[in-house]
């Protein structure tokens, strides 16, 4: 099942987006990688959730994904959400890739800062309100997320924005299973 937001390409016409395993440094313009670090039995996280105030609702669900990434796809869009921060918590002990760029000041997506990031096992992720990134892509299935926003009243909580030059993704094949910033 092809997923809506890239597609197989029949020749590498683009390079390769590279990534870089996931870290708290790396990440920290784009949101906060949730992970356990250090030796103590709890490690306090600074979750000041960011949602505008209109009144919008907690919303909570459990996205599941049953295919993995084969390698050689492409991202044609990217999305952003106006109104609050979103988590993505994985519920399974698999990797998932980061893929988010600034915003060019005309609210679309800044292609040149495009930055790519391997989650591992045990890593979550907080992406900033407003903050361009791909929808959910797995390396290791099925996959299930726990993901949490606060969804607007009057909607418009999802913005879809489609890429001139789309991202391709590189093959996975032989990227470590324990790939990721924990320590």
């Amino acid at each position: 099942m092809q997923h809506p937001q890239f597609r197989h390409l029949p020749s590498q016409r683009f390079s390769p987006q590279p990534f870089a395993p996931l870290t708290e440094e790396a990440f920290a313009p784009f949101g906060l990688v949730l992970e356990h670090r250090g030796e103590d039995r709890r490690h306090p996280l600074d979750l000041a959730f960011d949602a505008r105030g209109d009144g919008g609702e907690l919303t909570s669900w459990i996205t599941r994904i049953e295919t993995p990434l084969a390698g050689g796809e492409r991202i044609d869009r990217l999305e952003r959400h106006p109104f609050s921060d979103q988590i993505f918590v994985p519920l399974n002990h698999q990797r998932f890739l980061v893929v988010v760029c600034e915003d060019d000041g005309t609210m679309a997506p800044d292609r040149a800062t495009v930055r790519g990031f391997v989650a591992g096992p045990g890593q979550g992720v907080v992406y900033r309100r407003n903050v361009w990134h791909a929808g959910m892509l797995v390396l290791d299935a099925p996959a299930q997320f726990f993901v949490q926003m606060t969804m607007a009243a009057g909607g418009g909580d999802d913005v879809f924005h489609p890429l001139a030059e789309p991202i391709l993704l590189p093959s996975f094949a032989g990227w470590p299973e324990t790939a990721g910033g924990a320590s």
